[in-house]
Order: structure tokens, then sequence, then C-alpha cells
């Protein structure tokens, strides 16, 4: 029996050349895949730079609940350290740590002397003489800073600002205002010491040492020249210090403790650093990048993620927090 195969070939032919694909159609599914794959870059870009945001504020917030719960659990001032850096012209924060404070330096004896030698006039007396305290040693430590202050028999005195770093070198310390001998007055003081147990310096808070340090995603950072730029900077904080670092303690009562709970809100913008690469300000609507905001409520302690108030130039980012209004 004679099989035609010419003709069974015939129709097989249509079904082989069905069942692949012309060469227009693998190149529009390419395009396709393509457009699927730079749409979902795109959305995990903004997803991954929202969600380094997002973490970095819930962090700041957490760290400030969480000094603000350990002062109250300890019945004893707790907070955090901020240090900051230079970073594209701003001063940047990216860690912090907690601190625990520590107890009061009583060593030793001081003299207390007036400003001049001779005269009349002698000068007020505002300068002291350590023996046996070593101030020094507590200066290079970190411990004695010009935030200090310094108990002379019943009163309370300051460091007098900018001399602190000159005049420890010879254990002398210069206080304000001057000092008062038990009727409140100075008038008739020509030097006179203060023994031990009369006399006190509180200390600068230290680190928690079984506490890690926080660090924020890269590229996020707390822009502490926000607050320059809006004239809103803490009284009590120094920035043009070397230090590169500030504090914000809370006392037991679960409030901002010392000279920042006059503040009555503490405000702390959260930036990427793109954005600060191209200058656009805190609170610009042009921004491309997060930005946020933690705000401590120094009376109460209370510590919040507010609205930022955004508009064309990025004037007053901080009206919303403070007046509950944008005009």
């Amino acid at each position: 029996m004679l099989i035609d195969r010419s003709s069974h070939h015939s129709h097989r032919d249509p079904e082989l050349r069905s069942s692949g694909f012309t060469l227009i159609e693998i190149l529009v599914v390419i395009t396709i895949l393509g457009i699927l794959a730079a749409v979902t870059v795109t959305t995990l870009d903004f997803a991954i730079e929202n969600s380094r945001m997002s973490s970095a504020a819930r962090a700041l917030q957490a760290a400030l609940e969480g000094a603000r719960d350990r002062a109250s659990h300890a019945q004893e001032p707790r907070g955090i350290r901020l240090y900051y850096e230079t970073v594209e012209g701003r001063l940047m924060v990216r860690s912090l740590s907690y601190l625990e404070v520590v107890d009061n330096e009583t060593a030793g004896s001081i003299e207390v002397r007036r400003e001049a030698s001779s005269g009349p006039p002698w000068g007020d007396p505002i300068v002291l003489i350590g023996t046996g305290t070593n101030w020094p040693a507590l200066y290079d430590r970190g411990l004695l800073t010009e935030n200090s202050t310094i108990r002379l028999n019943s009163w309370w005195y300051r460091i007098e600002s900018g001399t602190l770093s000159t005049s420890i070198m010879s254990d002398r310390l210069r206080i304000t205002p001057a000092f008062r001998d038990a009727t409140g007055t100075s008038s008739d003081i020509s030097a006179g010491t203060v023994a031990n147990g009369d006399h006190e310096i509180s200390l600068s808070p230290v680190e928690m040492a079984d506490e890690d340090a926080i660090v924020f995603p890269d590229g996020v950072y707390i822009d502490l020249s926000v607050l320059v730029d809006n004239a809103i900077v803490p009284v009590a904080w120094d920035l043009s210090a070397a230090t590169g670092q500030i504090d914000i303690m809370f006392s037991p009562l679960g409030t901002v403790e010392g000279p920042l709970s006059i503040h009555g809100l503490l405000h702390l913008p959260l930036v990427e650093v793109e954005d600060v690469t191209e200058g656009l300000t805190f609170g610009d609507e042009d921004k491309e990048g997060n930005e946020a905001l933690v705000t401590v409520f120094t009376q109460t302690g209370q510590v919040t993620s507010p609205p930022i108030f955004v508009d064309a130039t990025g004037s007053d980012p901080f009206q919303l927090v403070i007046s509950g209004v944008t005009e």
C-alpha cells in the first residue's frame, strides 16, 4: 500500500508554524517585561526610602520615650546624647546613646578669691581655687563641662561661659554670679575657704554601659541646622562647641530636666542627605526624598511625630505643630 507522505506533511505544517513565536511577538514581550521591571524598581526604591525615614523616626521616638521611662523606673534622671558632625555644611546627627547621671563631686576643698589681687577695688569673688579636687581629670573625662553647676555652702553657681578650658589647667574655676556668704551678700568677703562636704559640683551624665548606641539608616540624619535656620535652637545647646554632642535629660517625673525644660517644644527634624546635597530646605514641597519631625513637649515629656507644614519655600515648617494652623 502506498502512503502519500507529501499530503500528510502538508496537513501538519500549519500546526508547526502556529506553535512558535515571531520576532515581533518576542520583542513586544521583552518590552512589556522591561516596563514592568522599571515600575517595580521605582516602587521598591520609593518604599525603601520611605522605610528608612520611618525607621529612623520610630527609632528616635522610641529612644526618647525609653529614656523617659528609664528615668521613671530608676527614680533619677536619664536621657539621650546626640552626636553631631558637619555633613554637606550642616550640623547633622546620625547616632545617639542613652545617658545616666553620676554622683556629684565633693572631694577636696575650695578657696574663694576675688577677681583682682590688688586694689581697691578688689573685684568680685568669682575665682575658685581647688585643693585635692582634681578638676582637670574630670574635665579630661568629659564629666566637668560648662553646663556643670557648683554649690558653695547653700548657694548654687554656674561656670562662667568660655572660661573653663583655660582656667581648668591651673585647677581654677570662674563662677557666676559672685560668691555670697551666709547673708546672701559678698560685700565684706576678702577670701574664704569652703571645707570638704560644704561644696559639690554636678558632673555631666555618662553613657549607660549596658545600652547599645542607636544609629539611623544610611543617608538619614537629624538636621540641627534646620533649628538654626528657623531661630529655634534651645538656649541650653551650644552648637558651636567643639564637643559635638548635646543632651536631652528626663526627670523621674517624666518631664524634660534642666534648662531645656523652659523651651516648651523641642523639635528634631529628620532629613535625607540627598535633599541636603541639592540645597532643598526642610519643609520644601519640591523635595524628592522623605522627611519627618519628632517633637518633645518639655513640660509633660510627651514625644510625638507631628505633621510638617509644607509650602513652596519651606519658610516655616513648624507652623502647624506650634500654632495648629497654617495661616
